[in-house]
């Protein structure tokens, strides 16, 4: 008998320990029908993605190997897309959360869901509506097409897709390495400013490929009349900037310095749409180039004294697009202000 009761606690607690580990694994099992296991959709297939919520619906889509927003074709930055189609590449439905149709519990109502559809060249993909994330965070509670059960999926979709069309633009228009311009020039109205950046250690090393090795003779003698003491070495002469047009006139060399730091970085507020249309007058043309040669172009548009409604294009874009105050300011220099000496000020005697 106390055989046969000890036979009953070692099946029971077998069978415990099986409860436990199927419970603490059931949610990657995914066992039967009620967590549907989504085929992963490759993400080179995925031409176009729609997103729609009460903020605003707009639409990203695949041209020339690069992400845009359609219509206007504003570029979409590369972190946003990526995070995108990673998702719905690999959507993993971890958990089946309800069946009880409760969507604004878990912000799947009307008011809060966001429906994302991804295309490609046959049709629909992957549709998904977005709704709350999960206390864990690293899970989002969804609800899949034609299926009203509220699951929960595994990744941060209501931080990728519950976004605005402006959250989603790259608004970077270029950045250059300030020490690396060597020419600057600036067209305002019929006047044109052209500085040039002189390097001494480059025209150094001009002179030394030009001149002719010297004969071991010639090494020797030299060798014999050399001082005693050898002279200290010259300090090496920075690069400075000279006015092209006037080389007798000096320069301002920290208004020069802080013109390129200022611009060296530029990210715009906002597009304006392709700048072929744009029909405002020309107020300022700047032209920089770096030391490989490269040219960027910058133009500022409108009715001169009037900030609010200048606006910018470049080289780098296609587009025109409005900058801040802060850096409309910065670029729009009096050109005066660089190619005039700084003044010193002279220490006041007591």
């Amino acid at each position: 008998m106390f055989k046969n009761f000890k036979k009953e606690y070692l099946v029971l607690l077998i069978i415990i320990v099986g409860l436990s580990v199927y419970l603490l694994n059931r949610d990657d099992n995914k066992i039967g029908l009620d967590i549907p296991e989504l085929t992963e959709v490759p993400k080179d297939t995925i031409k176009r993605i729609s997103i729609s919520n009460s903020k605003n619906s707009f639409e990203i889509k695949l041209e020339k190997k690069k992400w845009i927003v359609a219509p206007e074709g504003y570029p979409v930055m590369e972190s946003k897309t990526s995070q995108m189609l990673e998702l719905l590449a690999k959507t993993d439905i971890s958990d089946l959360i309800s069946k009880s149709k409760q969507f604004d519990k878990f912000g799947l109502g009307d008011k809060n869901r966001t429906l994302v559809r991804a295309f490609g060249d046959k049709g629909n993909l992957r549709e998904l509506t977005v709704g709350n994330s999960a206390e864990s965070g690293n899970r989002t509670f969804v609800k899949l097409k034609d299926d009203d059960m509220i699951y929960q999926a595994r990744g941060r979709f209501k931080d990728s897709f519950d976004i605005k069309k402006g959250e989603i633009i790259d608004k970077k228009i270029f950045s250059f390495i300030k020490d690396d311009i060597v020419d600057i020039q600036i067209v305002k109205g019929e006047q044109t400013y052209h500085l040039t950046k002189i390097d001494p250690s480059e025209k150094k090393e001009e002179k030394k490929k030009d001149q002719k090795s010297e004969s071991n003779d010639d090494k020797k003698a030299s060798e014999k009349t050399k001082p005693a003491v050898e002279p200290k070495p010259k300090a090496e002469a920075k690069p400075f900037w000279v006015n092209m047009l006037d080389k007798s006139r000096k320069v301002n060399e920290k208004a020069i310095g802080s013109f390129l730091s200022d611009n060296a970085s530029m990210d715009c507020d906002n597009y304006q749409g392709k700048k072929s249309d744009l029909k405002t007058d020309l107020i300022l043309t700047i032209h920089l180039t770096d030391k490989t040669k490269r040219k960027y172009t910058l133009a500022l548009h409108g009715e001169a004294g009037k900030q609010d409604n200048i606006v910018v294009t470049s080289s780098e874009s296609p587009f025109a697009f409005k900058l801040s105050e802060h850096n409309l300011k910065s670029l729009n220099i009096d050109p005066l202000k660089l190619i005039t000496e700084e003044k010193k000020e002279k220490a006041i005697k007591k």
